[in-house]
């Protein structure tokens, strides 16, 4: 099992149940409502505004409440509510009795207010109206309406605001000991509905038709009917001095009537938002990561495509689901626990690629020169391929200990090993600082390509000065490799220059980078045929380093004729 998938997935699950993402949910929530109707408004707001409150006062007489809805009964309104508070709390003035009459006539709802009841002292009134929905709360009652009011429907008006301060939801029907009070909206409207909602917040306030109360009594009845017939009809406070103003999903301030005014648009377009729980999304959101725990390792960049295309897979769902169905699902809170977990996989499978790879270059960089191993890194191993195999003109060394086949048997495993790791730790840096590919070790034998995997300007100078420095070391190691054998050490070198095959060459499960040719079979008979403790090399590799003094010499080689001209340099 992945550690970092498991780890992930846990870290996750904490994020999303702390709601770590909910701020940004939300705010993608507010702007797939704002704009999302396109029905025309069915509503429209009275305004108790600050010049209605001027001229009046607040609380506003009930008789000026009982002419404005006298004449919107006559201009053909649909059906009436107050988001202003009834109850016998809040005093008034003027005469209850009439406007009570009338808005009993009217079926007007306005909103009463929920108290608890110790608070009360007294035994809790019935409630008005109450919409049954099976979760009564024995500890809250609504005051009843001011006497004289008793005709007019009850609502609530409780919309408290989410963490971030904004309104959204509402309680379709708020419990109380004998049944519950649906809201405004439901109540004009005549819906009953139970449990919380999400109101779909489509229209600010200046989105919908507004009219001020100072001017509705004074408003002729041609531009009132044509205002308000056929429509609903909200009463709301939007007198700053006032303070019923908050944060809505719309707009960051404005009246809270309009919350009011959208659930009672959204009820009669017949809109509902269907709301995925929390609990629900954060539990599939475990189920999908507990379910990544399955993959077992993979590439990091399989985790990394995880990682941010889970979040904006269900971005995109979500978006698609609210545009096209009314349906909201928490993405954030569903992909967060698997995004977590998937970055976990790719930061443990990456961790472990990564030493892999440093093992490998620790590795390979044991065998090559530094420049050649930047080439390969910076090519991304292109030459190392499978498939790359190609003809090039490059320098082969070959060099053996002279003698150390029957040193060997004397010296025994541990004397072998320990004399090789002497000799070869001598070499290798000599060889990577010629930019040559340490080809192949045969115990005591080395195989050296210049021009190959990297490009050499002049692969035939490096190898030659390589082999030079190879020589140079052998007298400087003498006294060290002495202690260690008991005898002298003497290398021989081959060297030739000409075209090869370089690449990726073996059969299926081997395959090594390497070289083939006759220029290769050639550097392995100079080797053979130089003399102890010196170079040979081919005519072509004496042409390439532009004729220094050597002596020249033929020698017979196997496969290659009795005569073959060579230089020992």
């Amino acid at each position: 099992m992945n550690r970092g998938v498991w780890l992930g997935a846990v870290l996750g699950l904490v994020l999303a149940l702390f709601g770590v993402p909910r701020p940004v949910e939300r705010a993608l929530l507010d702007q797939l409502q704002v704009g999302r109707s396109q029905a025309e408004p069915a509503v429209v707001l009275v305004e108790l505004d600050a010049r209605t409150t001027e001229a009046h006062g607040w609380p506003i007489p009930p008789d000026i409440y009982a002419a404005a809805v006298m004449r919107l009964l006559d201009a053909g309104a649909e059906g009436m509510g107050f988001d202003v508070v009834f109850a016998s709390r809040t005093g008034g003035a003027g005469s209850d009795e009439l406007f009570g009459l009338i808005a009993a006539e009217a079926g007007v709802v306005g909103a009463g207010l929920r108290l608890e009841r110790a608070e009360a002292g007294v035994a809790p009134p019935p409630t008005v109206g109450p919409a049954e929905c099976g979760n009564r709360d024995p500890r809250m009652y609504m005051q009843p309406l001011r006497r004289g009011l008793e005709g007019v429907k009850v609502a609530h008006v409780v919309a408290p605001p989410d963490v971030d301060g904004v309104h959204r939801r509402i309680e379709a029907c708020l419990p109380v000991h004998d049944g519950c009070v649906p809201d405004l909206g439901a109540a004009v409207a005549g819906v009953r509905e139970c449990g919380e909602v999400l109101v779909p917040m489509s229209r600010a306030r200046e989105d919908f038709p507004r009219i001020s109360l100072y001017e509705l009594i004074e408003a002729d009845d041609a531009r009132l009917k044509a205002l308000v017939d056929g429509r609903y009809v909200l009463f709301g406070p939007t007198d700053r001095s006032l303070g019923d103003y908050g944060a809505l999903a719309s707009a960051k301030d404005d009246p809270l009537m309009v919350l009011h005014a959208n659930r009672l648009q959204a009820l009669v377009e017949g809109r509902r938002v269907l709301v995925a729980s929390w609990a629900s999304c954060v539990g599939m959101g475990g189920l999908i990561a507990v379910g990544l725990l399955f993959i077992g390792r993979r590439n990091p960049r399989g985790w990394l495509g995880l990682t941010v295309g889970l979040p904006l897979v269900a971005t995109a769902g979500s978006v698609g689901a609210f545009v096209l169905a009314d349906v909201w699902v928490m993405p954030l809170t569903l992909a967060l626990p698997p995004a977590i977990a998937a970055l976990g996989g790719f930061l443990d499978d990456g961790a472990r690629e990564l030493r892999m790879r440093q093992m490998v270059e620790q590795a390979f960089g044991t065998y090559v020169s530094p420049d050649v191993l930047s080439w390969l890194q910076a090519t991304q191993g292109a030459a190392l391929d499978a498939s790359a195999a190609e003809e090039r003109v490059i320098a082969v060394l070959f060099s053996d200990v002279v003698g150390y086949t029957a040193l060997s048997e004397r010296l025994g495993a541990e004397g072998v090993v320990s004399s090789l790791r002497l000799y070869l730790g001598a070499m290798v840096p000599v060889i990577q600082k010629h930019g040559g590919y340490l080809d192949k070790i045969n115990g005591d034998g080395l195989m050296v390509l210049f021009g190959a995997p990297g490009q050499l300007d002049d692969p035939a100078a490096s190898a030659v000065a390589c082999a030079r420095e190879m020589l140079d070391e052998v007298e400087k190691m003498q006294s060290a490799w002495q202690a260690k054998t008991g005898a002298d050490l003497q290398i021989r070198v081959g060297v030739a220059t000409g075209p090869a095959i370089v690449g990726n060459l073996g059969a299926e499960g081997h395959v090594e980078y390497t070289a083939i040719g006759p220029t290769v079979n050639l550097a392995a008979r100079l080797e053979s045929a130089a003399p102890k403790g010196g170079l040979l090399v081919c005519d072509a590799t004496h042409e390439a380093l532009g004729r220094p003094p050597s002596e020249r010499v033929t020698r017979s080689l196997k496969g290659f004729g009795d005569e073959v001209p060579a230089h020992v340099l």
